[in-house]
């Protein structure tokens, strides 16, 4: 069986290897007679039937006669019948024009032409920028060490055009020697006016619009810092919905869970969503985002959504660099420095560290935000073992206490060995804590009730990396790296009825004071106790080859050992323990084929061998793109792309229920082997075009069936006391999902490049089948139907800059709190007066509609780089509903639904420096 098993592998990896040539050598056939035709006039038919540019010597051509039945041939098969016989034979130029030569002719060797793309600002690679051929067609783009090959280039003059996105194109004119290899540092310079960090996607144009060489001349541009979490500026993205939380991020309709984190291709896992207070990083040491959506190449690994690829701000051939940055509730500290340390050696490092000033200043909006949140809900404590009456209790806060801390540290850094070898590192490690303690009260015919309640959050994240990347020689290169990432959470709830808190209290009259003394007689609270944790360590090595200008191939191997656990105490949810270890093998293969300078496939698949299954999974995957520039329209480009997608690592999300949990969900994984690998199938197409300079339109459709998918189960977690509280059927049930949308960008830049607008409108249709819950298929909970967004980044002068954004959200259900569809309806609790939990899709949130404003000013000074921000978030002070509970209204007593609302208007001001 095995045997076979392996057979069937080999067979479907040739199939993915062969694909591209196969496709290359019949990407167009001919039909020709020739019955005694001249060479010269059946040369010419061959040229014009092809379209190719073909150029001969009449003299090799005099007196010779074609005898030729040609069928089906594509066409050097063509050439190479026509020319039997003759004692000639054909080279094809850099030009890409062919020309016919005597047989005896020595055919010049072929060189190769290698190097390194850069920023030309900071010294940073750029991996995934497009290096091609003028002329010729032939191409290729730079690995994740901004390291590129283009081998079989005729001696002589080559036009090259190195473009990326968010950089000006480049055009050089290099000389190849005699067989030789040409290798050369490419500096891109950023665009005139954009964020930073740059965001860019999988899907990449391989021309730049209009390119002529005096459009290439280096203007000054304008770099807005971000003062907040780098991952704001994927809120524009195309595809991207950025959900409730900061790290609630979803790509093209799918779950959070269902895409992967990276920072400098290490694996990371948020153990908790951080509600909207924090991101996991400092944003200082992030200079670059990329993002996988949906149709991504087999070298992108195994992800039934995608991925979002974070990198550190990694090198600088500044020899120092500083930075400061500070505002209402966090401080930035970064440094860089970079040095020679011998010929032709170099070394650089960055460190950033942030941390946040609540012990300093408590910023109001934050404690407003966290007090909303963890306010006593009545229906759920209704069924809460303090007090499980089964009615409403209207308790009002007393007294409340919030703590919420947070401190980061980034370094990262480098040795250039040579121009072309390099050793790369980073570190980072997140810690997070959050205390919250609640003192409510509910006065029954003059006679005060009360309850306390207090959690305990703590979270961490760490992860390590070291690389190695080789240009090993004209043909190829090599990257090989090691890492591992750590993550862990505990969660702990303290919770005390009004008869200890009557022992306890002792005269105390003062809410603060009996808040203290019950946070210190913790041995008479109804305790619980949650932590989980998962460890990811990591090899892996990338291996490019190209064997011309039109074919290159990619190669890597992966090791990765998994190893996670958690545990849930008895209060909310039925006692479980879950832990697990894991080694998973892949290999991948990708071919990238160009058949001219207009089209480019790429073909290839991930081989996955799970050892605790012992079985293998191949995952194919396959995109087509087309090229047209200088057309009457300008130029344009179409991509087609689709394939099979797996996921061996699964996040779930369990939802916190607790009256002072102010945290909405934490997060366990799971890589066991007794369920059915997710798997998913995703068609997408692409279009994009520019009718000018200036100008760019963007249009994306996508289909993505999940067949097998999985859901966190509340009634496992809660009710069925028969499950297995070992595994994953303690916590999780298989279900099926299926996403759909498209997506429109608009983008313009006037005024002289001093102003960029960005607009952009999304659709998307997410379902999920919740048979056990809901008895059928549901538009699930993170699904945003509507979004339109907007943004107008104007530099009014050379000091002064400002930028607003307007987003709208239509269509948003389930708009009770998430516990009630979670906690409520497995205890049976299907209703509440009028208002019922079966059908959330029918739970319609208002419209969401809100502005963002930031005004800059940058002085000009000599010994540093001075930025002064003022934001407003939620300029017109929308009351946008984030979710409904239900409450007993004050004067009549009956149920109403109260609205929890995000944050209103915000004004926050940020002092930058940069030295």
């Amino acid at each position: 069986m095995k045997t076979k098993i392996f057979k069937n592998v080999l067979f479907v990896l040739g199939v993915f290897l062969l694909f591209p040539l196969i496709l290359m050598g019949q990407s167009r056939t001919y039909n020709f007679e020739f019955p005694g035709t001249p060479l010269e006039f059946a040369l010419t038919e061959i040229a014009r039937e092809s379209g190719i540019n073909l150029v001969f010597d009449p003299a090799l051509t005099n007196n010779r006669l074609v005898y030729q039945r040609i069928r089906n041939a594509d066409l050097n098969t063509t050439l190479l019948q026509t020319l039997a016989g003759t004692g000639l034979d054909w080279i094809i130029l850099s030009t890409g024009t062919y020309v016919i030569i005597k047989t005896s002719y020595i055919k010049p060797h072929l060189g190769s032409f290698s190097g390194m793309i850069i920023d030309n600002r900071t010294g940073e690679p750029l991996p995934g920028a497009t290096v091609l051929l003028a002329d010729a067609g032939g191409g290729t783009v730079s690995n994740q060490s901004g390291r590129f090959n283009l081998s079989g280039l005729i001696n002589g003059h080559h036009r090259i055009i190195v473009s990326f996105v968010g950089y000006e194109p480049v055009v050089l004119d290099i000389h190849i020697p005699n067989g030789e290899n040409a290798s050369e540092v490419i500096r891109l310079n950023q665009g005139y006016i954009q964020f930073s960090p740059i965001v860019v996607g999988s899907t990449r144009p391989m021309l730049a619009y209009n390119l002529q060489e005096s459009e290439t001349k280096v203007l000054s541009s304008w770099i807005a810092q971000r003062g907040n979490s780098p991952i704001q500026t994927l809120s524009l993205f195309s595809g991207v919905q950025k959900g409730r939380s900061f790290n609630d991020i979803h790509i093209q309709g799918s779950n959070r869970t269902e895409h992967r984190l990276f920072l400098d291709g290490v694996p990371l896992y948020a153990p908790s969503n951080n509600l909207f207070l924090n991101d996991i990083f400092s944003p200082f040491a992030i200079s670059r985002i990329s993002v996988d959506r949906a149709g991504f190449e087999a070298d992108k690994g195994s992800f039934i959504s995608g991925k979002v690829n974070l990198s550190h701000a990694m090198a600088s051939e500044n020899s120092g660099f500083g930075l400061a940055q500070a505002d209402a509730s966090q401080a930035n500290l970064r440094a860089k420095l970079s040095t020679k340390i011998g010929d032709g050696r170099r070394f650089h490092i960055m460190s950033a560290v942030r941390s946040s000033l609540w012990d300093l200043y408590q910023n109001p909006t934050n404690s407003r935000l966290i007090e909303n949140w963890e306010a006593i809900d009545p229906i759920t404590l209704s069924l809460m073992p303090v007090d499980k009456t089964g009615n409403f209790i209207p308790y009002t806060l007393l007294n409340n206490d919030i703590v919420f801390n947070y401190l980061d540290f980034h370094i990262a850094g480098g040795v250039e060995l040579n121009r072309f070898n390099s050793i790369d590192f980073s570190f980072y490690h997140g810690g997070n804590t959050m205390d919250t303690q609640l003192l409510s009260g509910v006065d029954d015919l003059g006679i005060l009730s009360r309850m306390y309640s207090a959690t305990s959050s703590e979270w961490n994240t760490t992860m390590a990396q070291v690389s190695y990347n080789w240009l090993a020689s004209p043909r190829s290169t090599v990257r090989i790296q090691s890492g591992f990432s750590l993550s862990d959470y505990n969660q702990n709830y303290s919770m005390i009825s009004d008869a200890d808190i009557l022992a306890i209290e002792n005269g105390l009259s003062d809410s603060k004071k009996l808040l203290m003394a019950l946070a210190e007689n913790s041995a008479l609270a109804i305790t619980q106790s949650d932590r989980n944790s998962i460890n990811h360590l990591f090899f892996k090595t990338d291996f490019d080859y190209s064997f011309s200008p039109y074919h290159a191939l990619r190669l890597g191997f992966n090791a990765d050992r998994i190893e996670s656990q958690f545990e849930l105490n008895d209060i909310f949810y039925l006692e479980t323990q879950n832990n697990q270890e894991s080694w998973l093998l892949s290999t991948y293969v990708n071919n990238s084929i160009r058949f001219s300078k207009n089209w480019l496939l790429n073909a290839g698949s991930i081989l996955t061998f799970a050892a605790n299954r012992s079985e293998m999974y191949v995952e194919p995957r396959l995109s087509i793109q087309f090229d047209r520039a200088n057309t009457s329209i300008g130029f344009w480009s179409m991509r087609l792309s689709g394939g099979l997608y797996r996921q061996f690592i699964n996040q779930f999300d369990i939802s916190t229920v607790g009256p002072s949990a102010a945290l909405p969900v934490f997060t366990v994984w799971s890589h066991d082997n007794n369920f059915a690998i997710p798997k998913a199938y995703h068609g997408v197409l692409s279009f994009s075009l520019e009718p000018s300079k200036n100008t760019a339109l963007h249009f994306e459709t996508y289909l993505k069936y999940q067949p097998v998918n999985y859901i966190t189960s509340y009634t496992n977690l809660m009710v069925e006391q028969g499950k297995e509280r070992g595994g994953i059927q303690a916590f999780a049930e298989i279900t099926d999902a299926r996403n759909a949308g498209f997506s429109f960008r608009f983008e313009q830049r006037l005024i002289n490049n001093s102003l960029a607008l960005t607009g952009g409108y999304d659709y998307s249709f997410s379902s999920i089948n919740m048979e056990s819950r809901f008895g059928g298929r549901v538009m699930a909970p993170w699904n945003e139907p509507h979004r339109i967004q907007a943004r107008a980044l104007i530099r009014i002068t050379d000091t002064f800059s400002a930028v607003g954004n307007w987003s709208t959200i239509l269509g948003r259900s389930w708009g009770f709190r998430q516990s009630y569809y979670d906690f409520m309806r497995t205890h049976n609790v299907n209703n509440i007066g009028p208002f019922s939990f079966d059908t959330p899709t029918q739970d319609r949130l208002k419209n969401f509609h809100q502005m963002d404003v930031a005004l800059m000013y940058q002085p000009s000074l000599s010994f540093a780089e001075v930025e002064v921000r003022l934001e407003i978030n939620n300029l017109l002070n929308r009351q946008n509903e984030f979710d409904w509970n239900i409450q007993q209204a004050t004067e009549s007593n009956e149920l109403v639904i109260i609205p929890r609302i995000y944050p209103g208007l915000t004004p926050n001001v940020s002092i930058l420096v940069n030295f």
